[in-house]
């Protein structure tokens, strides 16, 4: 996701493992059918849904919903149904809710960035965390079994 950084001789990489999505507007609550309803069953099919009212920092007053969704989302909670078309991978989700409805975005967790270009969003994820990062000294030191690094 992020570009890996070098810190003497060790690289790392800024990775955020989830999606981020904001809903706005009409979509601040909206809810998303993930799995078929199974055929001769009354049973509701499982969704997704926006939740949360967090104050929306583009547009004073209002608020803005939040999901956070992850691959270990899908294969756990969704494990063995039958997913809909357009929802059978957290990113192809994530993505298919971003170009399918005007009031869901890309977001960050930590400002109040919002994008509909998925790419334009791992970039300032990335970016962001950099930043964060760049804010402390970081220091490495070998761990005693020699098999991993450490950071204190």
């Amino acid at each position: 996701m992020g570009r890996p950084r070098k810190i003497r001789n060790y690289e790392f990489k800024i990775v955020y493992p989830h999606i981020y999505l904001i809903g706005v507007g009409g979509s601040k609550g909206a809810e998303f059918r993930v799995t078929e309803r199974p055929k001769g069953d009354a049973t509701r099919p499982m969704t997704l849904r926006f939740t949360g009212r967090r104050p929306d920092p583009e547009t004073v007053g209002e608020t803005m919903g939040i999901m956070v969704i992850d691959d270990k989302l899908f294969e756990t909670t969704f494990a063995g149904k039958t997913l809909m078309p357009n929802m059978s991978t957290a990113e192809k989700a994530a993505k298919w809710m971003v170009e399918n409805n005007e009031d869901v975005y890309f977001g960050c967790p930590i400002c109040g960035f919002r994008t509909k270009k998925y790419e334009e969003y791992q970039t300032h994820i990335a970016d962001k965390g950099r930043w964060i990062l760049g804010q402390f000294e970081i220091e490495v030191s070998e761990v005693e079994n020699g098999d991993k690094n450490e950071c204190k």
